[in-house]
């Protein structure tokens, strides 16, 4: 799994040390300990934490599902790809729908130029000025889930290609007609894309 990820592997790994650090040393008062605390605070953005997982989304999900199919822990380095794969598994499994509760929680906040620098990602090219709807704010939910569900077909169902073309022809076509239907992006070309 470290090897389908690539160099992205040592990027979650700084920004889940970061993370932790920061929630770890939350109640500690030493001097140091909150320079450092500060410092990692303003290193890592819930935007960038965002775009990370949101961007590379396909690349996790394949790489977990490859993972799961060879887990092995009798070597420290497969032990820790194993273990890499279990917990960027749950990332991808509650990331959908961690974008689609901060959305619908703040769909008040959407304008707000606070709310914006934190979660500009998830909802920059959206229509929701126009469109203030359920329809365009489920949009990075779907899609997510869509090529998590992709995903498990071609890797899991490699023996059946029909089922795979069938299945990932059905995610299109729903994703296609939910863009259209909630005009969910601003710009024209991100909607005909």
């Amino acid at each position: 799994m470290v090897i389908n990820l690539g160099t992205m592997t040592f990027i979650f790994l700084l920004q889940l040390s970061s993370l932790l650090f920061i929630a770890i040393t939350k109640r500690l008062s030493n001097k140091y300990i909150v320079k450092l605390r500060g410092k990692a605070k303003n290193s890592i953005m819930w935007n960038s934490v965002l775009t990370l997982i949101n961007e590379s989304y396909i690349i996790i999900a394949l790489s977990c599902l490859m993972q799961y199919k060879f887990l092995s822990f009798k070597s420290a380095g497969k032990a820790f790809s194993s273990l890499l794969s279990f917990v960027l598994g749950a990332i991808i499994l509650i990331s959908p729908f961690i974008n689609l509760a901060i959305l619908i929680k703040n769909k008040h906040k959407l304008k707000n130029k606070d709310f914006k620098s934190k979660y500009d990602s998830l909802y920059e090219s959206f229509n929701y000025r126009r469109y203030p709807t359920l329809g365009v704010l489920i949009e990075p939910c779907l899609s997510q889930l869509r090529i998590l569900i992709m995903s498990i077909a071609l890797i899991y169902f490699e023996n059946h290609p029909y089922f795979q073309i069938s299945i990932n022809n059905f995610l299109v076509t729903f994703i296609l007609i939910h863009i259209k239907w909630w005009e969910v992006f601003a710009d024209k070309n991100e909607r005909f894309f």
